[in-house]
């Protein structure tokens, strides 16, 4: 079905199974740049936008979308958009890997730009790709969607704290971006954990929104295709804070 693809995707009990050609031994890990935020959209409306940016805008070779992602890559990069309903909102999130570090930021507020504030186009295609023999990027990309419950897993400290406990058991160097970014990275990949319409809690520990179940997207990055379905799956296992 999918040939030689650099993205996998899961949700619970549908894993899409791909064939991917393995990378350059001396490939190192991409850098990510990711960027989020509301707007008044439906989640149709986010992809087709994702798809415009990144065939007609940016030229890659392949992208599609699967439900609430977009995903798209070129020689050097990859691009996962993903959308999820808040209230009458959609949260997006622009998530940009590149092999250069300034290539992924630039990605990263393009494809942003016009996902959030460009035209839509309702004539797009849901699939593409560019038969011409170009390249693969030098790296793989895994990801998966879960939900995660509990009477305060909307809250960004408790997110936070969660993320952090997941890289540190499996012994990955822990950055952050606020409260709802976190990055674990080793010699060998890097893992990015992203909490999906988190609340911040106020000074007297009261949550001003319920939100009993959290959506949480985990995606790895390796120059080899074992590690990266390993970190994202392990990391993914140690997401049980409270998990659906």
């Amino acid at each position: 079905m999918f040939d030689l693809l650099v993205a996998q995707k899961e949700i619970r009990n549908n894993n899409i199974p791909l064939q991917i050609k393995p990378a350059p031994v001396d490939s190192p890990p991409p850098t990510v740049f990711i960027g989020s935020d509301y707007r008044k959209m439906t989640v149709d409306m986010c992809m087709l936008k994702a798809m415009e940016a990144m065939i007609y805008q940016q030229h890659f070779i392949e992208a599609r979308v699967n439900g609430s992602d977009t995903w798209g890559y070129n020689e050097k990069s990859f691009v996962l958009v993903h959308a999820v309903v808040i209230d009458d909102r959609v949260e997006i999130f622009v998530v940009a890997f590149s092999t250069l570090s300034q290539e992924a930021e630039r990605l990263r507020n393009a494809i942003r730009v016009h996902v959030f504030d460009g035209a839509y186009n309702p004539n797009m295609p849901k699939d593409y790709k560019d038969n011409h023999g170009r390249k693969q990027p030098p790296f793989f990309i895994r990801w998966s969607h879960l939900q995660m419950v509990g009477e305060l897993t909307g809250t960004e400290n408790w997110f936070h704290s969660c993320a952090i406990s997941a890289m540190s058991s499996n012994h990955l160097k822990e950055t952050h971006t606020g409260n709802q970014i976190i990055f674990g990275k080793d010699e060998t990949g890097s893992v990015v954990v992203i909490g999906v319409g988190l609340q911040k809690v106020t000074f007297n520990g009261v949550v001003p929104v319920t939100q009993n179940i959290t959506p949480v997207i985990v995606i790895a990055s390796s120059a080899y295709v074992e590690i990266a379905g390993k970190l994202k799956d392990k990391v993914k296992s140690s997401m049980d804070c409270a998990t659906l």
